[in-house]
């Protein structure tokens, strides 16, 4: 049997995506307006986003996967708690497994799980970062690279703010390492960690194994000068930064296979999204297929 490493390695390059949240397409069938001629043919792939253990049950799948199934497929499903102690449960990877098997998928992911301050909100910060909360991190990516049929991609989290007694880059690298595991970075969360920190991604990412960045996400959003904190909010034009940001990390992620600009909902890429999504077509192509 191929192993995990060696398979994500083989995929095959992805392209240039969009991910956004399927809803809107089932509430569109619902109201008879749906076309699949809405969606944008110039992308390689569609990525699913936010998909709770609710809407990964089949007559969920069925409301929005037949008209995205004629592109490639990514998925970002939420609930596998990875970096808590209770961690990936087995009633959630089985029906997620069921999930995958009717939409395949070629990668799914998930954030670095967060806090839960209040019962009904998530707040923007990662975990405690200590060797215990690396353990969890650890024993959860294992978990998942063992009984999850698919390949699953961590992704580095927004910050608003750092709470531990370790840089979180190295905690983060230190898990992907550690359980042999790949990654997605989104660069909208490294522009909140740049935020907070001060410190230069370029900088800090020379030191990231940047060899088990397999997908990319790109949004802009906008700092609050007041606070430091970065606003990530998938809708904002993209900055010359986040270009910069882009062609380093296509220069440097020699195992990268997609990149996916996300979006809140599907009318934003295909109204003011769309200049940026076909200069990211553009550069990617070069960087993939020149």
């Amino acid at each position: 049997m191929m192993s995990l490493s060696n398979h994500i390695r083989s995929e095959a390059v992805l392209g240039t995506g969009i991910a956004f949240n399927p809803n809107v397409i089932k509430l569109l069938k619902k109201q008879n307006k749906f076309s699949s001629e809405i969606l944008p043919e110039s992308v390689d792939f569609f990525e699913v986003s936010s998909l709770d253990e609710f809407q990964i049950r089949e007559e969920e799948i069925e409301q929005w996967f037949p008209p995205l199934s004629r592109k490639k497929i990514t998925a970002h499903i939420l609930g596998f708690r990875v970096g808590t102690k209770l961690g990936p449960q087995d009633e959630f990877i089985a029906n997620v497994n069921k999930a995958v098997s009717r939409v395949k998928p070629v990668f799914i992911s998930e954030d670095l799980c967060q806090f839960r301050v209040l019962p009904t909100a998530i707040d923007s910060s990662p975990l405690l970062l200590t060797d215990e909360t690396k353990k969890y991190c650890v024993d959860g990516l294992m978990k998942i690279n063992a009984e999850v049929k698919v390949p699953f991609l961590l992704e580095n989290p927004p910050i608003s703010f750092l709470i531990g007694e370790q840089d979180f880059l190295e905690w983060f690298a230190n898990c992907l390492e550690l359980s042999n595991s790949y990654c997605l970075i989104d660069v909208g969360h490294l522009f909140s960690w740049e935020s907070i920190t001060n410190e230069s991604i370029f900088d800090r990412l020379r030191d990231f194994p940047l060899d088990r960045v397999m997908q990319l996400h790109l949004a802009q959003g906008i700092t609050d000068y007041s606070s430091q904190y970065y606003a990530d909010l998938h809708g904002e034009v993209y900055s010359e930064k986040l270009y910069e940001t882009l062609v380093y990390l296509l220069d440097n992620c020699k195992n990268l296979k997609g990149v996916a600009l996300e979006y809140f909902n599907l009318w934003t890429a295909l109204s003011t999204g769309l200049n940026d999504l076909h200069r990211v077509k553009d550069i990617v192509t070069k960087f993939f297929f020149s």
